[in-house]
């Protein structure tokens, strides 16, 4: 005889347990049978856990002699098999937790009838599966922790609660996901991604925190397996978004390589790679830095051959000065502007091609006037190098009229007036005001601070004794500014337009018969300064006029273009 018959006996009243009810369910009928207040001595005397947690069909709760079923207390049984509806663990009136020692035979201590609750019907969805498909580490129960808690660090906690609404929960979102897969599962990798913040391009772990270690929470190594291709076929896609997930995991069984393989099989060095990458895939940069400082970054073998020709196309900045016909300075303000594509040390040819074909279709089809010039010509006499970008900017939106060469190429296919270029930068010159700091003029000249205080100190660039800002002192005007750059110019930059290195500048200045006008052998100052040549004159031709009979440095011919403190 067992426990719970000794236990039985003892009672005045004593029906007979049915085969298909649970002990504890028997204890509560016999209580009730028996007029007690509550089952808890019995569930004590009978060994059976008290606080344990009670679940019912509340169908099967409607029947005339209603029994609590043993398949209810299995620890894979969700619902009712008889009528296909969720088990209940909580009253629907007072919503306490259904414990043993808390509850009568047909209804919660608080008085609502368990045949009174309204049954929630299972989806089918849900059914087809098996017990053990739906037990723990199973994927769909997997699946729903992910689903309904995120990636926390106690998500999969908070999923082992054994509340029946929680299960629920968790049983119809992971089987949602289970019978989409994988498209289902990709939708919900796409929107739980994390925000990529500065860094255009995220890892696995970056994007998924704890994704891979969750991984592991699964007790079969296919639904193991299923889920790693799953992942691997989105991160296969992701390369063509506007943030790929370019990391590598050992974990998974990515097709993405790492920059020093794909450098390697390109044939190029790895530092050329890593700096071609964020103007190759704009927006997308594959090049991430560890926290420990260090480069990454990975590269799917689908876009390793547009990498490649992006990069054929660079060419080396001397020779995109070559075929514009400018000088490395006036190619970087280019660059700088985002009118020319630079990437590391190259510039992509067909972007300079690109530049050409929008100048050549500013060109207007009327006849040259007679003063028109090359650009080349007009750009290396009139505009400074820093201002390139506003000058071809003006030839672009149509604010200088510029006219064609037949035959030629380059920037020498074109001819543009000095007064038509001079008047578009004093008219874009908006980037700095009116009146301006010496610091600020020096910017707008680009050349070094101490250059522009003697140039003011000698009297060359005309100033007055204003406040600027909140301070009194030198200021120095933009009409000022454009009279200095129309009347003088750096000698090492008409030098360099001509090919003539720094070091041989002074003695070519000398030869070509320029008219010096401040310089270290001459004021003190730290940068040789000439006079522009007149309208019509050409660098390097005739030995008369003015130039002759100006100042020359008194230094012999060296070619030293700054003094020793520089």
């Amino acid at each position: 005889m067992t426990l719970l018959e000794e236990v039985v006996r003892t009672l005045p009243v004593r029906p007979k347990q049915e085969a298909e009810e649970s002990d504890p369910g028997y204890l509560l009928r016999v209580s009730a049978r028996n007029g007690l207040p509550s089952a808890t001595r019995l569930l004590s005397l009978c060994g059976v856990r008290a606080h344990g947690r009670a679940r019912h069909c509340p169908v099967c709760m409607r029947a005339a002699n209603p029994i609590w079923s043993q398949a209810w207390m299995g620890a894979g049984a969700w619902w009712c098999g008889d009528h296909g509806v969720w088990l209940m663990d909580e009253c629907s009136r007072c919503g306490r937790s259904l414990a043993w020692r808390g509850i009568h035979w047909n209804g919660c201590r608080c008085g609502a009838a368990f045949a009174k609750s309204t049954p929630v019907q299972v989806p089918r969805s849900v059914m087809q599966f098996t017990p053990a498909e739906l037990s723990r580490g199973s994927l769909v129960r997997w699946l729903g922790a992910l689903s309904c808690f995120g990636l926390g660090s106690k998500a999969f906690k908070r999923a082992d609660n054994q509340g029946q609404a929680t299960v629920q929960w968790i049983l119809e979102s992971g089987a949602a996901l289970r019978l989409g897969w994988p498209s289902t599962f990709h939708e919900w990798l796409h929107g739980n991604r994390a925000v990529p913040g500065d860094a255009p391009a995220l890892t696995v772990n970056s994007a998924w925190p704890g994704l891979v270690g969750h991984i592991r929470r699964l007790g079969s190594l296919g639904d193991r397996a299923l889920v790693k291709d799953a992942l691997t076929s989105y991160l296969d896609s992701a390369y063509l978004e506007t943030t790929p997930l370019l990391g590598r995991n050992p974990s998974l069984p990515q097709a993405s390589r790492s920059l020093t393989v794909t450098a390697r099989g390109m044939g190029v060095s790895l530092k050329r790679l890593q700096a071609a990458l964020p103007a190759a895939l704009p927006g997308r940069a594959a090049v991430y830095t560890t926290k420990a400082g260090r480069t990454r970054g990975a590269l799917h073998p689908n876009a390793v051959p547009d990498v490649a020709n992006f990069m054929h196309d660079g060419i080396c900045i001397k020779d995109a000065g070559r075929l514009l016909g400018l000088s490395r300075t006036r190619i970087l303000a280019l660059a700088e502007a985002g009118l020319l594509l630079k990437w590391g040390r190259y510039i992509s040819k067909a972007s300079c091609l690109n530049l050409l074909g929008r100048v050549r279709a500013m060109t207007t089809t009327s006849p040259a006037p007679a003063d028109a010039e090359p650009l080349a010509e007009v750009l290396r006499l009139c505009v400074p190098g820093h201002r390139t970008a506003t000058a071809v900017s003006a030839i672009l939106s149509g604010e200088v009229p510029v006219y064609r060469v037949v035959g030629q190429d380059a920037v020498n296919a074109f001819l543009t007036r000095r007064t038509d270029v001079s008047v578009a930068l004093r008219v874009t010159a908006g980037e700095f005001p009116e009146s301006m700091t010496v610091d600020q003029a020096a910017k707008r000249l680009g050349v070094k601070q101490q250059v522009a205080y003697h140039l003011v100190r000698v009297g060359l660039l005309a100033s007055s004794r204003e406040k600027v800002g909140r301070r009194a002192g030198a200021a120095v005007s933009a009409d000022a500014i454009d009279a200095f750059e129309r009347q003088f110019v750096a000698l090492v930059a008409l030098a360099s337009a001509a090919g003539v290195g720094a070091r041989r500048s002074v003695s070519w200045g000398i030869d070509q018969g320029l008219k010096f006008v401040s310089g270290p052998s001459l004021d003190g100052g730290r940068q040789y300064f000439v006079e522009r040549p007149r309208n019509g004159d050409s660098v390097g031709e005739g030995d008369s006029g003015d130039a002759r009979e100006g100042r020359h440095p008194e230094a012999d011919r060296s070619g030293s273009t700054t003094t020793d403190k520089e």
